[in-house]
């Protein structure tokens, strides 16, 4: 895969992710904030990486994987404790929960793409 079509799916990703933390903070804004703050910015993060991607910068890819990981930490153990809260009863929660979990999957998606993109695994951050 080509850096330039890697960074389409990063542009892909980065949509993906702001309009997943936009329906979490309408669906509860007095405590939604932080889906809001995390789909945001790693979203605007991941079109940023991918316009740089799509001009051929060289360190782009590398970085973005980076930040992918990061999100799969972060999104993976806010969708452990969503899913415990639910489980123990918090039914409130559902909705946070499965748009975390989806987020999630976005960022594991994306995962092999941009592993696939960095043709240089060396490269510095």
């Amino acid at each position: 895969m080509t850096k330039e079509r890697a960074g389409t799916f990063l542009l892909g990703y980065g949509g993906f992710l702001i309009a997943l933390g936009v329906i979490g903070f309408l669906s509860n804004p007095a405590k939604a904030a932080s889906a809001l703050i995390a789909g945001g910015v790693c979203g605007i993060l991941a079109i940023v990486f991918g316009l740089q991607a799509q001009k051929g910068h060289p360190k782009s890819i590398g970085r973005a994987l980076g930040m992918v990981m990061v999100t799969v930490f972060a999104f993976g153990w806010r969708a452990v404790m969503g899913w415990m809260s639910v489980v123990s009863g918090n039914n409130t929660k559902l909705l946070a929960a499965s748009l975390i979990t989806t987020m999630l999957a976005g960022s594991l998606a994306m995962l092999p793409v941009l592993f696939k993109a960095n043709t240089n695994p060396n490269e510095k951050f």
